[in-house]
This record gives C-alpha cells, structure tokens and sequence, in this order.
C-alpha cells in the first residue's frame, strides 16, 4: 500500500541522486596529466599574460567538492533509509492502509465494523463512559492520528455502541493528504529518527574509509590525487557524528577514534611521498 505522498517523496530521492551524481562528477573530473599539457601547448598564445590559478586555491576547490559529494552521499543514504522504513516496512504499510480506509468508517457504525475496515493496529482508550480507538495515520503519528469514538446508540437503547465521533474528519483528512510538504518534515525529518541513521552512517563511512586508505591501489603523483583528500572526507563524517551523537561514547572509542588515526597516519605517508618527488 503506497502513501498518499509516494510519487513526490520518490521525485525528491531521484533530486538527491541526482545531486550525488553531480557531486561525484566534481570530484573526478579533474584532468589527467596529459590533457593539461595538450591543452597548454595548444592554447599557449590564449594563456600569455593570464595569471595562473595559485595551487593552494586549486587544493582547497577540490577539497571543497570532496565536502560537498561526502555530505550529499550521507544526506542521500539517509533519506533513502527513511523512504525504505515510511514506505516499505510491512508496519508502514499497514498505516498507510488504515489512513486509506479511515473514510470509510461512518457514524452509527458498530465496533466490529469498525475492526473490518481499519484492522486490529490501534490502541483501545476509556474516557468518561466512551472506548475510543487511536489509529495512527502514518508512520510517524503525525501530522494527526485518528481517534474514533463509541458511545450508546440513541436509536437503540441498551444495544451495541455505535461510532459517535471521529477526528479527524474527511475534510481534515483530505487537507493532511495534500500537505505532503508538512509530511514530509515529520516523516522523514524526525530529529531522533534522522539522527540515529546519520550518527550509524557517519560511522559506517569512517570505518570504511579507513579500510580503505589502507588498500594500496590508490596512486599519489600530484595534489589531484583523492587519496590526499580522504581526511576532509573523514573530517566531514566526523562532525556528522559529533552532531548527531546521543550520549553513546563506545562508537567514539571503538571505531571513530581507530578510523580516524589509520587515515591520519597513511595520509601522511602519501603526502611525504608525493612531497619527494
């Protein structure tokens, strides 16, 4: 059962790939060694007189896209967990198809009727002599759950009590389902939900960076080379998980911190070698 916001939630996705796509695409596009001394032999007339770019502005753009692909990387991994849980978790599902049905639960009717149409998820309140039933409407609760009331039937004395109230309404409902950019702040924007995903992957990424710069196929022949880039990339994540840590020490001890001093101490064998030759 697909969301009442699937097809805009899955266009925003498809936003961030693309945004990932673009980011990657900085970071590689960096000319090889022989396409620059093509271009500067061929143009050498064009480039008299024009100042050359100073290498340390050169370093600091390509570390700035390094930023810019490992925080479009994280943020996509993020909200594509939180597409996976709000649309594809079977719970998530069933939420869906109660707010799907929930308009056709009327007034007068019984609690077993009611039980037909919207299934057994809900919780069972008691307030003055009333039961009411809460039903979440998605995922997360929010913007509003149902409450569906049961009172006596004023046409039958003494039978089954009837459904006597019911918030929110269809009108309200149809609101909420068009207010897919309300849903999605608090869908996929949750403060604990996006946190414990990105403190999970920040440190799954410092980890794997760390195997990483270990592996010795990475090549260091000039300032170009990514591998002299992977403690930005490493810095990146690691306030990631700074901003997002609730309190838990043992993933900074056990894993960030052993992460951290692999890649410090191999990028400081590549720079010494690049800085020798």
């Amino acid at each position: 059962m697909k969301s009442p916001f699937f097809w805009q939630d899955a266009g925003l996705l498809l936003l961030l790939v693309a945004n990932f796509a673009f980011s990657v695409w900085l970071v590689v596009r960096t000319p090889d060694d022989t396409r620059v001394e093509n271009v500067a032999s061929a143009a050498s007339t064009e480039r008299k007189g024009m100042p050359k770019t100073p290498l340390v502005w050169r370093i600091l753009l390509r570390a700035l896209c390094l930023v810019y692909a490992t925080a479009s990387c994280l943020t996509l991994f993020v909200l594509a967990l939180q597409f996976r849980d709000t649309e594809f978790l079977p719970t998530s599902q069933e939420y869906w198809r109660q707010r799907n049905s929930y308009p056709q639960v009327k007034m007068g009717m019984t609690q077993k009727q009611v039980d037909e149409i919207m299934g057994d998820l809900r919780d069972v309140w008691h307030r003055n002599d009333n039961e009411q039933y809460h039903y979440l409407l998605s995922p997360s609760g929010l913007p509003e759950n149902a409450t569906v009331s049961f009172g006596a039937d004023p046409k039958n004395a003494g039978g089954a009590v009837v459904v006597i109230d019911k918030w929110p309404d269809d009108k309200r409902l149809n609101v909420l389902n068009h207010w897919w950019r309300g849903h999605l702040l608090f869908e996929y924007w949750r403060c604990d939900a996006v946190l414990d995903k990105a403190m999970g992957l920040s440190c799954m990424g410092m980890l794997l960076l760390a195997v990483v710069s270990l592996l010795p196929f990475w090549p260091c022949r000039d300032w170009r080379s990514l591998a002299l880039y992977f403690p930005v990339a490493a810095l990146t994540l690691g306030l990631a998980h700074e901003f997002t840590r609730r309190g838990d020490l043992r993933w900074v001890v056990f894993l960030i911190a052993p992460s951290s001093v692999v890649i410090v101490v191999t990028w400081v064998i590549r720079v010494i070698l690049v800085a020798r030759k």
